[in-house]
């Protein structure tokens, strides 16, 4: 068997230190949970729906649904059995997409808020698609 050389081993490093270095400057590779705790710091429970949506404008999202009518189906039910409707109104913005090989993921956001537009919920959703 062949000992690794030197210049292997640093080879090797670069490598995965690049890996790391695009998962930790990539957001959107974070875990569910760490997206949806730096978003409740920056619109935390109690947000209202003017500041929520004025928020998402200042970052750059798009807003797929705005909706003052019923809440979000909350897509968390799978993991967390919780099903059905999260609030009473909610936005729900696309904040970006990444990609792996070939597919494509994006992430999308849901604020729910109650009656009174002040936000009780929010809810990381991915969607993974083949080119």
């Amino acid at each position: 068997m062949k000992r690794p050389t030197k210049r292997g081993l640093i080879l090797f490093t670069v490598i995965i230190a690049v890996c790391a270095g695009y998962v930790f400057a990539n957001p959107l590779l974070r875990t569910d949970n760490y997206i949806r705790n730096r978003l409740l710091k920056a619109t935390p429970l109690g947000t209202s729906m003017n500041d929520v949506k004025a928020f998402i404008e200042s970052k750059g999202y798009t807003i797929v649904q705005y909706r003052e009518d019923i809440g979000f189906r909350d897509p968390r039910g799978y993991k967390t059995g919780r099903t059905g409707v999260v609030g009473a109104k909610h936005i729900r913005a696309s904040i970006g997409n990444y990609h792996h090989g070939p597919l494509r993921a994006n992430v999308s956001v849901l604020w729910g808020f109650d009656q009174d537009s002040r936000l009780i919920d929010v809810a990381v959703w991915r969607t993974i698609d083949a080119l």
